[in-house]
C-alpha cells in the first residue's frame, strides 16, 4: 500500500470515528453537564424506575448507548418480580453456571439500599459481566482457557467505576461488588408520585338481602370520572363482582349491586379510582347479605284438565339447578324434575295438563339445590274437563 493511500484510509477511519462521537454526544449526556436524558429510563416488574443516563437528577452515564438501555430492559421484562431466593439463584446458574455472584448477596445489597431491586441489580450484571462468569474474557467473549475479564478479577460484577481507558476498581469482596451496584443505583432511583388512593367511610346499607339493591359508598379521594366499586369474599381477596354506577362524586358513588341467589354472609365493598390497578383500591367496608326467601307461585290456581298453569319463583341461585316437586292428588309423587334458573336467579315453568291429568289438588314445592332453600307449597287443581261431564 501506498503512503497516500494509507494516509487517505487513516483520514476516513478519523472522520467515521468523528462522526460517531458527534452522534454518541446528542444522545448520551456529557458527565459534568447539568443538562439530563430522559432516554435513559428502564422500568422492573415492581414498576421501581431507573435512570442510566443521569445520576441524582445530573448527567452520569452507566449504559453508554441507546442499545443498552433496552437490552437493559429487555432483560428487565424476562426477569419478571423474581420473588424467592430459589428464582433468583435458579436464574443465575441458568445464564452463569460458575458465577460467584449468589442470591444472597444480592438480597443483602437490595435490604441495604432500599428501593434498589433485585431484579434491576441481576439485568445490570448479567449485561455487564454475565454475573462475573469466570469463563468470559476481557473481549466479553466465551473463552474458558482465555484471560478472565475485569469483573471477575476485580470482584466487580456491574464494573462499577471502572473506566474504557483501562481503569479498574477492585471491590475486594463479591458481596462488596454487588453492594456497589446497588448504591449506584439507588441514585439513579426515579422518584415516582405517590398514588392517592381512594377511602371508604361509610356505606349504605350495611345489611340487606341478596338481589339487585342500591348501594351508596362514602368517603374521599375518589377519582369522579373512573371509580368503580369492587365485591369480595369475607377475605377481602376473592373477588365477586362489580356493580352499575348510577351516579359518582369525588366523595360519594350509588351501585346498583347484583347480587341474586349469592350465599349468604359477609362480603367486603371496596372501590378503585383505575379498575386495572390494585394499587388504586381503598379500605375494605363490611356488607352482610342475608339470603333470599325462595318464592314459588302458580297461576291460575284451578283450572280444567287441559289448562296450562304457570309456575314462578323468584331468589334461586342464578343460572343454578332446581329440584321441582310435584306431589298428586293421591299422595304420590312426580319423578322430580330439574329446572334452571335465569341469570337473575328467576324460575318460570309453564305446565300444560291434559284430559288425562288426575283430578284434584295438586301439591307443588321447589328446592335451589345448590343453597338447599325450600319455597313454600302451592297448589293447583285440576277439575274434570267440560268434554268429560257431557
Amino acid at each position: 500500500m501506498s503512503y497516500r493511500k494509507r494516509t487517505t484510509v487513516t483520514i476516513e477511519i478519523i472522520i467515521k470515528y468523528t462522526v460517531i462521537a458527534l452522534v454518541l454526544l446528542t444522545t448520551i449526556s456529557i458527565p459534568g453537564s447539568a443538562k439530563t436524558t430522559p432516554g435513559g429510563i428502564v422500568t422492573d416488574a415492581g414498576g421501581n424506575s431507573y435512570d442510566l443516563y443521569n445520576i441524582n437528577g445530573q448527567s452520569g452515564v452507566y449504559a453508554t448507548n441507546p442499545g443498552e438501555v433496552i437490552s437493559i430492559q429487555n432483560l428487565l421484562n424476562g426477569i419478571g418480580q423474581m420473588s424467592s431466593k430459589d428464582a433468583i439463584n435458579n436464574y443465575i446458574k441458568k445464564y452463569s453456571p460458575q458465577s460467584p455472584i449468589t442470591a444472597d448477596m444480592i438480597i443483602n445489597a437490595a435490604n441495604q439500599y432500599p428501593g434498589v431491586s433485585c431484579p434491576i441489580m441481576m439485568a445490570m450484571m448479567r449485561q455487564d459481566s454475565n454475573f462475573a462468569d469466570p469463563r468470559i474474557n476481557s473481549l466479553g467473549k466465551m473463552s474458558p482457557n482465555g484471560a478472565r475479564q475485569r469483573a471477575y478479577r476485580y470482584h466487580n460484577p456491574g464494573n462499577v467505576g471502572d473506566t474504557d481507558s483501562g481503569a479498574n476498581v477492585d471491590w475486594g469482596t463479591w458481596q462488596a461488588g454487588v453492594n456497589a451496584v446497588a448504591q449506584n443505583l439507588a441514585h439513579r432511583k426515579v422518584s415516582t408520585p405517590a398514588v392517592v388512593k381512594p377511602v371508604i367511610t361509610s356505606i349504605t346499607p350495611t345489611q340487606t338481602t341478596a338481589g339487585d339493591f342500591a348501594l351508596t359508598i362514602n368517603g374521599n379521594n375518589f377519582d369522579q370520572s373512573n371509580v368503580v366499586d369492587r365485591i369480595y369474599r369475607a377475605d377481602g381477596t376473592t373477588y365477586v363482582g362489580q356493580g352499575t354506577i348510577t351516579s359518582r362524586t369525588a366523595s360519594k358513588i350509588v351501585v346498583t349491586e347484583h347480587m341474586t341467589g349469592v350465599p349468604s354472609g359477609t362480603y367486603v365493598v371496596k372501590v378503585r379510582n383505575n379498575n386495572n390497578d390494585a394499587n388504586t383500591e381503598s379500605n375494605g367496608v363490611n356488607l352482610q347479605i342475608n339470603a333470599a326467601v325462595v318464592t314459588l307461585t302458580v297461576s291460575p290456581s284451578s283450572g280444567q284438565q287441559g289448562t296450562t298453569f304457570t309456575f314462578s319463583g323468584t331468589g334461586y341461585t342464578q343460572n343454578g339447578a332446581i329440584a321441582y316437586h310435584v306431589k298428586k292428588p293421591d299422595n304420590t309423587e312426580f319423578p322430580v324434575a330439574t329446572l334452571t334458573a335465569s341469570s337473575s336467579g328467576v324460575i318460570t315453568y309453564p305446565y300444560k295438563s291434559t284430559t288425562a291429568s288426575m283430578v284434584g289438588t295438586y301439591t307443588i314445592w321447589a328446592i335451589d339445590t345448590s343453597t338447599g332453600r325450600q319455597s313454600t307449597n302451592v297448589q293447583e287443581t285440576i277439575t274434570r274437563s267440560s268434554k268429560h261431564l257431557k
